[in-house]
């Protein structure tokens, strides 16, 4: 019985193995090249991939996906007047500028903690649907006492509601027991506060200053 062509035998189970485990055969000498004899004993080189060639390419489609380094996100105080007032404006419009100023500013802070994953218009009907069920003008202590079942509910269209309204409850206990009842100002306090990180600290210590409701 004619001897089957083991060269072709081989290119196949190599084909097969390369398209489902992208890990070609490779000799522990790292050499590119290997040989297989046809029926009439002829050697027949064949190229195959290093495995250097390999890890080059699977980390050029890594970096591929990774952040450009030149998309950092710009200082607020580095932007254009123009640019900060429109920030400025976008966040504290989640306030009803006919409420004193620490309600206005508490407002914002739970605004603030309601828009992490979410979409503004989902912010501003959460608001709406917070001074619902509780008040207009309703306060951090309304908040630190309520229960964290009826907020999840209220706010439940929001993503992550129950995680939301477990730190908006342990938030406003917080701004209570620390602050006696009224928002900070500075980043390192606002990080104290449960849920707030440095990045939305930072947010909230310039949009939700005193004097920056005075300059809106």
């Amino acid at each position: 019985q004619p001897q089957k062509d083991s060269c072709n035998q081989n290119n196949k189970l190599e084909e097969n193995e390369t398209t489902t485990s992208l890990l070609p055969r490779v000799s522990p000498n790292k050499r590119t090249w290997e040989s297989c004899t046809s029926n009439d004993n002829t050697t027949i080189k064949r190229n195959l991939p290093s495995s250097k060639s390999i890890k080059s390419t699977a980390t050029s489609k890594t970096k591929s996906k990774t952040k450009p380094e030149n998309s950092e996100e710009i200082p607020f105080t580095s932007l254009p007047i123009e640019q900060q007032i429109k920030i400025r404006t976008k966040w504290q419009n989640f306030s009803n500028p006919n409420h004193p100023i620490e309600i206005r500013r508490f407002h914002l802070w739970v605004a603030a903690k309601l828009h992490v994953r979410a979409h503004e218009t989902i912010v501003t009907k959460a608001m709406v649907a917070i001074r619902a069920f509780f008040s207009s003008d309703f306060t951090v202590q309304q908040i630190a006492e309520a229960k964290q079942e009826e907020i999840a509910q209220v706010i439940s269209f929001v993503n992550m509601p129950n995680s939301k309204a477990k730190h908006l409850i342990r938030g406003s206990l917080d701004i209570v027991k620390d602050w006696g009842g009224d928002v900070p100002e500075k980043v390192e306090d606002l990080m104290k506060i449960t849920g707030i990180g440095p990045k939305l600290a930072e947010i909230l210590s310039v949009v939700n200053r005193r004097d920056a409701y005075s300059s809106s």
